[in-house]
Parts: structure tokens; C-alpha cells; sequence
């Protein structure tokens, strides 16, 4: 440890110690002094250039002459390899915590995405469901209409043929209100559409439902 001999013969070995292995090297001296032979046991030591280095002793104690046999062995490479190891340890074991974060708020994203897709595919399934019923709906009127008034013309009954002009042309006129809506929907996904709300009389709406639903009556 860098020490002349007489140095070391002229303190107690106390002074030698780390602080922080005083207390455990002393009981360690005290079970040594009752016959139990030391094994493995780790303290520091201060060398002559001021640095500690880490000693592993093995020792044991010769009642009768009152003697103390002791081998110690440097570790200090090792100590320093065990720090650097616990320091990778430690650096791995975050990023394996911080993948793991990364991987489980993925799994979220994925998740609530799968969700918003089955979401988004049950309501489109819905709305195909409801919009090819309400394209039939003035189709059916205009087929009727069409139909009647072919039979109007073998009948030479023109006096009805304007009226069911009138229901194909309504029925016309709400196909194109329909695709209109369609077009809105795929505005409305991409925020590209306004809104103007209008008054309408509602007993006139009421009474183009019913024309429409008379004429699927028949």
C-alpha cells in the first residue's frame, strides 16, 4: 500500500480504514477474538497516495499465542468492473422500461385504432344500409309513375300523365338531394363544409311523405 514498515507498525490499522468500514471491520475483530475464522469479508484501505483500495481477507486466530493469521486479497479492478456493470445493468433495465412504455402505448394506439375502425365500418355498414333504402324509396315512385303513365298512353288518358310528370320529377329532385347528402358526408369527414340552416313549412314536407307513400300503396 505504498507504507514503510515503520508507518504502519506505529498507528493502529483503524486509522488505515474507510469511515464508512470502521464499525463493520471491528466487529468483525470481535468475532476473530472469540475464534470464528473470518471468510470473504470486504473493507477499503488507504494507500500512501491518498486512494482506497478494496481488500477481500481471509483470516483466522491463534488462541494460544493470542495471533491473528490473515491473507488479503486486491479487488479494487474488480469493485470497479462490478461498478460498471451495475451501471450498464442499470442503463439497460431503463431502456428496457422505456421500450416496454413504448410498446405498451402503442398497443393502446393500435387498440383504440382497431376500435375506431370496427366503429367506423358498423356505422358505414348503417348508413349504406339506410342510404340504398332511401335511393329506393324515389326510384319505386318513379318506376310507378313511369309504369301508370305508359298505361295512361295505351289508354289514351291524358289528362293523368302531367301529375305523374310531376312525382317523376320529385322523385328526380330528391335522388339528387340524396347524392347531395352523400357528397356532404365525405365534406363533412374532411371539414370542408358549412352550415345554413332554413326555414320550411312542415305540413307541405308532410304532404309530399304521404303523395310519395300513396303512390308505393298501390
Amino acid at each position: 500500500m505504498g507504507y514503510p514498515k515503520e508507518v504502519l507498525l506505529s498507528k493502529s490499522f483503524v486509522e488505515f480504514i474507510h469511515h464508512d468500514d470502521v464499525e463493520k471491520t471491528q466487529k468483525e475483530m470481535e468475532s476473530l477474538s472469540k475464534g470464528i475464522t473470518t471468510f470473504s469479508f470486504e473493507n477499503r484501505y488507504l494507500k500512501s497516495d491518498n486512494t482506497y483500495v478494496h481488500l477481500l481477507w481471509t483470516a483466522d486466530v491463534d488462541m494460544d499465542n493470542s495471533l491473528i493469521y490473515a491473507v488479503a486479497s486486491d479487488i479494487t479492478k474488480l469493485k470497479s468492473y462490478e461498478a460498471e456493470l451495475m451501471l450498464i445493468n442499470q442503463d439497460l433495465e431503463h431502456r428496457v422500461y422505456e421500450r416496454t412504455k413504448a410498446l405498451n402505448q402503442n398497443q393502446l394506439i393500435l387498440e383504440k385504432s382497431l376500435a375506431e375502425e370496427k366503429e367506423f365500418n358498423k356505422l358505414k355498414s348503417k348508413f349504406i344500409s339506410m342510404a340504398s333504402h332511401e335511393f329506393r324509396t324515389p326510384l319505386t315512385s318513379a318506376k310507378s309513375s313511369a309504369d301508370l303513365i305508359s298505361l295512361y298512353l295505351e289508354r289514351q288518358k291524358y289528362d293523368a300523365i302531367p301529375k305523374h310528370i310531376g312525382v317523376i320529377n320529385g322523385s328526380v329532385k330528391h335522388v339528387h338531394r340524396l347524392l347531395e347528402d352523400f357528397l356532404s358526408v365525405t365534406k363533412l369527414e374532411e371539414n370542408r363544409i358549412s352550415i345554413y340552416p332554413e326555414k320550411f313549412l312542415i305540413h307541405e314536407l308532410m304532404r309530399e311523405v304521404i303523395s310519395e307513400m300513396t303512390l308505393q300503396l298501390k
